[in-house]
């Protein structure tokens, strides 16, 4: 016998009958909150059930700080790459404030404590918390300054990437 003659009900068939005309009548607001209160229920359940001790995750903050380097240098490569090829200027400053952003996050991943064997003069338990909220509170200052820039078409776009844009970037219009 094939498969196709025989008669299978699917697993996520739709409550009928009373079920259904209940959630029509709640509504999608009702239904939301629903939704909400049995999410907020999972994760209360899943929380009692954990054990009580927590677990150190000292690779944590330095694995994600590698991850937003990472993501920045892609963001420059893109930029940059999309300054050449358009001969615009208009993702300049992004590939700057990528830049500054990435080395921020550089340094707060090299002044984590534990990741540098040894002991450093400016490797403490001050020097990383300022760094991440420097790079929380400057990523929406450089998108900011990005978004007050004026664009305008490059003549040379590879020489427009050398240090003299750089210098020329920062500098207010």
């Amino acid at each position: 016998m094939h498969i196709a003659g025989m008669s299978v009900p699917p697993v996520l068939a739709a409550p009928g009958g009373r079920v259904m005309a209940r959630l029509r009548t709640i509504g999608r607001r009702g239904l939301l909150a629903l939704l909400s209160v049995t999410v907020l229920l999972l994760v209360a359940v899943l929380g009692a059930l954990f054990p009580d001790r927590t677990l150190p995750l000292t690779w944590y903050v330095p694995a994600l700080d590698m991850a937003m380097v990472v993501t920045l240098a892609v963001v420059l490569m893109l930029s940059s790459t999309d300054s050449i090829i358009r001969r615009h200027g208009r993702l300049l400053p992004i590939a700057f404030g990528s830049t500054a952003l990435g080395l921020v996050w550089l340094a707060q991943l090299l002044t984590f404590p534990g990741v540098l064997p040894g002991t450093y003069q400016l490797v403490s338990n001050q020097a990383a918390p300022y760094l991440f909220h420097l790079g929380h509170i400057g990523m929406p200052c450089l998108l900011t300054w990005i978004l007050m820039r004026p664009a305008r078409p490059l003549s040379y776009p590879g020489r427009s990437l050398g240090a003299r844009s750089w210098r020329r970037a920062a500098s207010p219009a």
